[in-house]
């Protein structure tokens, strides 16, 4: 998970696919870690090109760990970016939407 981590933000993605492909999927990681690792393998993804690849990274965080996509600020920027790529799925416009009801100000 730290190798993905590093491998992205030196802005490595093929390293960080690598590593990611090779992340045993049963691994026990505290939820926020996961989630986390979840958003790096979809950053990754989607510098490849691999556009499903990385929605499907962002729609299964999405489900592990909803409480957390609020917090994820790339999460939002990934969502926003792979939104203008073709012609979004109805999964990823499902999840724009809640992002954009999770940010948008509460009634006082």
């Amino acid at each position: 998970m730290q190798s993905t981590d590093c491998s992205v933000v030196a802005e490595d993605y093929v390293r960080a696919a690598e590593v990611a492909r090779r992340m045993p999927v049963t691994s026990a990681l505290p939820l926020a870690s996961q989630s986390r690792y979840l958003v790096d393998v979809a950053h990754a993804q989607l510098r490849l090109g691999h556009t499903k690849a990385a929605e499907s990274a962002l729609l299964t965080m999405e489900w592990a760990a909803p409480a957390w996509v609020a917090h994820h600020r790339l999460l939002r920027l990934l969502v926003g970016e792979l939104m203008t790529r073709g012609r979004p799925s109805a999964r990823l416009r499902d999840l724009a939407g809640r992002l954009s009801a999770a940010s948008a100000p509460r009634p006082s």
